[in-house]
């Protein structure tokens, strides 16, 4: 078989694409081909399942790392380190984050799988394929491995400005429920950095702990191809529906004609998850001077889209865009949007300083109807965070200034020479303004220009020449900065020149004010934007500009956007969540039940497709449970 169109796979490059201080990570996922075999398996009886149901219990993760340690026999010391951190370090905290985050109802049976499961890349221990043993006590099996090449594509880059960092896929499914329970996790141990004293240091820990986090979401759920299998959070029953034969078999899924995608082409007869789960849209979007229609899909479950109307303080939003930029050939696509989700845990672009551990990734996977997800371990997005309606529906640049409400979050210094704080504040840097021959979109009447990172929509942002407030080794440009693990960004001026600068900072909740120290001194933020006159010991004055208090101290206000459970009131002094449900006190409406998903409306344009099931290969299996 062709494993390189075969294959559902997410690959994370390292990709440079600012400068030489400031990496971005780009995800390029592909899709399976529809639909996913189904094989049959014993039943429980119905007062086990209807007692199993009200029985969340931690995620069980069993990560298999006999493949990379096949991998690494007679490898140099480096690589043996490398595998030995993966193993060690890096798998051990993915496992722990994912156990605290999400909760599953638990099978009571073991997981039988076939022989040639992930593709049949690995092999698999005897006694999980026998039916009288199975793999016991565990939720998901992860295989790990270190190929370079898988099938004829090539996984692991060896080109030094684009070397993967991972490649993820879900492998099979839960033959009653569809929730994926086996999938890959292939890391590329070449491309793994190393410290100074020869071990793989705690900043590419750090890394490989974030990327493989998020690959295992694309495993748990979000992956344009599991849509259509989602479940209703309280009944179990599919969101979707299903194709049935004259006798009430299923058979499959419905197929829709002429599917518009993303990037602009359509597909024809494409299994589409309904329309209480993803919804398409289009926009009239300037290009130069004409005005062009373009596609996007939108995640549109109940908890999905109140995080978003609280996240963004816009009660009107659908639900969460998906990525209008595809990064593969992916029709719907597979990631949260960049323009609107910059900092956001499962956006398809990554790097250390904008990969915030959201309740948006949090309430997809909980909308699922397959896993029960903990709040409390979320924290806010700080982009767009607060900024209202305009901020998600207009444009970033409006007249060649970034609006009101787009200020702190984009730039338009056409000179990229000013310092300035980063959309996290967690870095200075400059506006990734740059002249090209053909910009495909510009906000200028100078229609050669436009940002070297072009996924956010071309909108540009403060991440060129970025230095990091938390690198002790920083260098710095005035005599009050300080570098350090408490230091944040502030936008300064000094005799009407523009700078940014690294100071030490923190959040005081009690007086929702947001801190900072200069010279040992300490000053308080207390509004948006407020001027901060300073002056030092050797007589200089600098007046800082505060940020916006929730983009640095997103955490103090409505927490975890009130779990989707609740309204966050930004109309109030201090905003606080609103709970549906009355008899919930908890500050993020943690103790909420799970929304019940919308019913599939009759107006998705669904059509049935006769195709013989048998003639498409398919990638996903099934996996047998012993009873």
């Amino acid at each position: 078989m062709n494993l390189s169109f075969q294959l559902s796979y997410f690959i994370l490059l390292l990709q440079q694409v600012v400068s030489a201080n400031k990496q971005k990570h780009n995800r390029i996922n592909f899709t399976p081909p529809s639909p996913l075999l189904r094989v049959s398996h014993a039943q429980t009886d119905d007062q086990t399942r209807r007692t199993s149901q009200s029985n969340h219990q931690p995620l069980r993760i069993k990560f298999h790392t006999e493949p990379l340690l096949d991998a690494i026999v007679g490898a140099d010391a480096l690589t043996t380190a490398r595998a030995n951190a993966i193993i060690n370090r890096v798998l051990p905290e993915v496992e722990a984050i994912w156990s605290q985050s999400l909760s599953v109802i638990p099978s009571h049976a073991a997981l039988v799988f076939p022989h040639d499961i992930c593709f049949d890349l690995y092999d698999v221990p005897a006694e999980w394929s026998n039916r009288k043993k199975g793999v016991q006590d565990t939720d998901l099996v992860i295989f790990v491995s270190a190929f370079t090449f898988i099938g004829s594509t090539q996984v692991c880059s060896s080109n030094s400005a684009l070397p993967t960092l991972a490649v993820s896929s879900p492998c099979a499914v839960d033959p009653e429920t569809d929730r994926p329970v086996v999938g890959f996790a292939n890391v590329c141990l070449n491309n793994l950095g190393m410290g100074s004293n020869g071990q793989v240091d705690d900043a590419s820990i750090r890394t490989m702990v974030d990327v493989m986090s998020h690959e295992l979401v694309h495993v748990l759920g979000l992956n344009s191809e599991l849509y259509k299998y989602f479940r209703n959070s309280k009944t179990g029953k599919p969101l979707t529906p299903r194709r049935k034969n004259f006798v009430g078999r299923v058979t499959g899924f419905k197929t829709t004609d002429n599917v518009p995608c993303v990037g602009g082409q359509k597909k024809k007869d494409l299994t589409i998850a309904c329309d209480n789960t993803v919804k398409y849209g289009e926009e009239l979007v300037k290009f130069g001077n004409d005005y062009a229609k373009r596609g996007f899909y939108e995640i549109v479950t109940p908890t999905v889209m109140q995080v978003a109307r609280n996240h963004f303080n816009c009660q009107d939003l659908a639900g969460a865009r998906l990525e209008n930029q595809p990064t593969s050939a992916d029709c719907i696509g597979s990631h949260f949007d960049e323009r609107t989700w910059f900092t956001e845990f499962m956006s398809a672009i990554y790097d250390e300083d904008a990969a915030f551990f959201s309740p948006l990734t949090l309430a997809f996977l909980e909308d699922t109807g397959w896993y029960k997800s903990n709040f409390r371990r979320a924290e806010n997005s700080p982009f767009g965070l607060g900024a209202g309606c305009k901020f998600v529906n207009d444009d970033c640049i409006v007249d060649e200034q970034v609006p009101d409400y787009g200020k702190g979050f984009f730039c338009d210094d056409k000179d990229g020479s000013d310092w300035a704080c980063g959309p996290s504040h967690r870095f200075r840097g400059k506006c990734d303004l740059k002249m090209f021959a053909h910009p495909k979109r510009t906000y200028f009447k100078t229609f050669h220009m436009g940002p070297s990172f072009s996924h956010a929509d071309y909108c540009p942002l403060i991440i060129s020449d970025a230095q990091d407030c938390d690198d002790t080794s920083g260098v710095k440009s005035f005599s009050m900065e300080v570098f350090g693990a408490d230091s944040k960004c502030m936008d300064i001026s000094h005799q009407g020149t523009k700078s940014a600068v690294c100071l030490k900072a923190s959040c005081n909740d009690q007086t929702q004010s947001y801190d900072f120290e200069v010279e040992n001194k300490i000053y308080s933020c207390t509004f948006d934007f407020e001027v901060i006159n300073a002056q030092l010991l050797n007589g200089a004055n600098y007046k800082l500009s505060c940020p916006r208090i929730a983009q640095v101290c997103p955490n103090m206000f409505c927490p975890s956007m009130c779990s989707g459970k609740g309204i966050c009131d930004w109309s109030s002094l201090r905003p606080t969540c609103k709970c549906f449900d009355e008899l919930d006190e908890t500050k993020g409406c943690y103790d909420s039940a799970v929304v019940e998903q919308a019913v599939c409306s009759t107006s998705s344009g669904y059509k049935t497709s006769f195709t013989a099931l048998a003639l498409m290969f398919p990638v996903l299996a099934l996996v047998t449970q012993l009873f």
